[in-house]
């Protein structure tokens, strides 16, 4: 579990210069948001980038490994089977609720156009990366912390057409504020996942309507869900696979259990 949302912005302040937003952006090997959930999950420098093994550990603290991951799950496979002989592990992986888009000018550095992204993130934007490590998801070392963010995203324009905003250069990402932490450390924490429609037997169809999710990320939650033993197949409606949640697992909006709200395992 993190500090908070103020200890969140300290260190991210302490980070970043507020008068010079753009200064450092592009130039470290290390991306913005990575250096400052590091640094906020572990204030203690000794602690971090540890070698383990073949392999480096973002956060080693003696008793339990942190990853931030921003994406590609995949390439987590061969660090986790070595990792979780050694400790409980922790992946973090922060999700962009709110994002601004800032188009850069490459040669006087000048901001020239900002505009808010129409993307809106949620929790199921990280069911994708979770499906390449269904495997291992029924390991009860290993547990999950998405951090619900917001940012400033910075790009050049240097890309192609009129505007050269065409498949421009991604500078760097710079997370404005913290505004909920998500943990999954068994498989009651996936019932936020499970809107209150979806109570006994459903297929993927009803579950997309009642998550108000598309129908392939609908799958591919499922999938997750399954995998951590959250909900159970339990045959079919037509051509279609039944599903229903497994025992113990309650439902996104029941009292007591929501959003950022932890199970009592």
């Amino acid at each position: 579990m993190g500090r908070g949302a103020a200890a969140f912005q300290a260190v991210r302040d302490s980070l970043i210069l507020k008068d010079s937003p753009l200064k450092g952006i592009g130039t470290l090997s290390e991306k913005a948001v990575h250096r400052i959930i590091k640094n906020y999950l572990e204030p203690d420098i000794s602690k971090q980038e540890q070698p383990i093994g073949d392999f480096v550990a973002d956060i080693y603290d003696g008793q339990e490994i942190k990853e931030i991951q921003t994406k590609n799950f995949a390439a987590l496979k061969k660090k986790l089977t070595v990792f979780l002989e050694i400790a409980p592990v922790t992946i973090v992986h922060p999700i962009y609720l709110e994002k601004y888009i800032n188009w850069v000018d490459p040669e006087s550095g000048e901001i020239k156009d900002r505009r808010k992204s129409s993307h809106k993130g949620s929790i199921y934007d990280a069911m994708d990366e979770m499906l390449f490590l269904k495997s291992f998801l029924g390991n009860r070392l290993l547990k999950f912390m998405f951090l619900l963010l917001n940012a400033e995203e910075y790009r050049l324009l240097d890309g192609y057409g009129k505007d050269r905003k065409k498949r421009a250069t991604k500078l760097d990402r710079i997370p404005t504020a913290l505004i909920k932490e998500v943990d999954f450390c068994c498989p009651e924490d996936y019932g936020i996942l499970l809107p209150p429609d979806c109570k006994e037997g459903f297929t993927a169809a009803d579950y997309a309507g009642a998550a108000g999710i598309p129908s392939w990320r609908s799958q591919r939650t499922l999938y997750v869900l399954r995998a951590a033993g959250a909900v159970e197949l339990v045959g079919k409606r037509g051509r279609s696979n039944l599903y229903r949640r497994s025992i113990g697992i309650k439902l996104r909006g029941d009292e007591g259990y929501g959003i950022g709200k932890h199970s009592s395992c």
